[in-house]
């Protein structure tokens, strides 16, 4: 056994003193030390712990150095939070030249707090190196779990060439089990992302979340500015950066047969908006499941949402559009003649007159691959009679009604 030789110099936040070589309890530290500990198993975050710390006013410990100078009494940083949280001398270990050893003090943090803490540390630092280094990053990984509380994890197959990611059950992953979840990556990723920029943009809906008794109305303006920046940096990101951003705005992303529920970061929030949020903001959204093998299909409103980007559908709109648009202006003179320069049948150049007065919606939804599941090229060269009110076009096209 070594013995307690003192404080080492960093430990600005240290919760022990030194008195006759022996490191004993500041009780008031001590308090500061285990409320990070469950903040960090809390918010899962450094950050938003040291947001958290900020809004309570814990501060590091106050010291007076070798020279005689006063020191600490300063807002944590992430570098004294990761050393804090990585310390086992809390445990009541020593380390000396990189060996743990029993201490002869008093533990502040049980042993499976600890535990518990260096593995979402770990945790956290694979996720981070992952997505870092993924080629189709999955964000929502280490977010998204059943409602019993197993998360998913990612998986791929290759079909034709093409990639295609899921989320999985560990035990369907593993061949442990015929069944389990098995959600296409895309699908679910989309409408997490849709649904956080919809409530961000709606007023009522961020009204909702706020302590509006510790509001006045002078500030609404720029709190709905803030709100809505929010909403543009999320549509703005690449699928490689909403990763980090979601660890700090999302909690958990909660799958059931027939909802999604989507549960925020009341802390990161609060530093976002400025203001104080009185409840947990959550998003509810109704699905329905259907299966088919292991495969998922998930249904929204009753329109299915495609899993991939149908490049064929796409390359169809954008054909329209160009015969549209070249008969407005004369570049084309005929469809004879769009037929010939496109290299395709004239009926089938004739059939493209109508798509090219499809709502801006619907091409939108076809460009993002969320189209109804029976909205395919096939389809889509048949109709007759497209009705000119977006609103008709999407029920006559399979989409629920508005």
């Amino acid at each position: 056994m070594i013995q307690n030789d003192g404080i080492p110099p960093w430990a600005e936040c240290h919760p022990y003193t030194n008195i006759d070589k022996k490191l004993v309890v500041v009780e008031d530290e001590a308090s500061n030390v285990r409320k990070i500990y469950a903040l960090y198993l809390e918010y899962k975050n450094v950050r938003l712990v040291q947001t958290e710390l900020n809004q309570l006013g814990i501060k590091t410990k106050s010291r007076i150095n070798k020279r005689g100078n006063k020191t600490g009494n300063k807002p944590f940083t992430r570098g004294h939070l990761y050393t804090l949280l990585k310390n086992p001398l809390y445990t009541g270990k020593l380390v000396h030249k990189e060996q743990i050893y029993e201490g002869r003090h008093d533990v502040i943090v049980d042993l499976d707090i600890w535990g518990n803490v260096q593995n979402l540390l770990k945790a956290n630092a694979f996720t981070r190196k992952t997505q870092k280094n993924a080629k189709s990053p999955s964000h929502l990984l280490g977010l998204i779990r059943t409602a019993d509380g197993n998360t998913l994890t990612t998986s791929h197959a290759c079909k034709s060439g093409k990639r295609y990611r899921y989320y999985v059950s560990k035990d369907l992953k593993q061949g442990d089990s015929d069944t389990g979840w098995r959600i296409p990556a895309k699908m679910i990723e989309a409408l997490v992302k849709t649904s956080l920029i919809q409530k961000l943009q709606n007023q009522e809906v961020v009204l909702s979340w706020l302590d509006t008794g510790s509001i006045s109305a002078e500030i609404l303006p720029s709190l709905f500015s803030r709100a809505n920046k929010l909403a543009d940096t999320i549509n703005n990101k690449q699928p490689h950066e909403l990763g980090d951003l979601y660890r700090l705005f999302v909690r958990a992303v909660i799958v059931t047969n027939d909802n999604v529920k989507v549960e925020c970061n009341s802390a990161y929030l609060e530093e976002i908006l400025e203001v104080s949020i009185k409840l947990v903001p959550t998003i509810n959204i109704s699905i329905q499941i259907k299966r088919r093998g292991h495969e998922m299909k998930m249904v929204i409103g009753g329109a299915s949402l495609q899993t991939n980007i149908d490049n064929k559908l796409i390359k169809l709109v954008a054909q329209a559009h160009v015969l549209r648009a070249g008969l407005i202006d004369g570049s084309i003179g005929s469809i004879i003649e769009f037929a010939d320069q496109m290299n395709i049948h004239h009926a089938d150049a004739k059939r493209l007159i109508p798509l090219g007065y499809l709502a801006p919606r619907i091409i939108e939804d076809i460009l993002n691959g969320q189209q109804p599941a029976e909205l395919t090229v096939s389809r889509l060269r048949r109709v007759n009679d497209l009705p000119l009110l977006w609103s008709e076009q999407r029920t006559f096209l399979g989409y629920s009604h508005i």
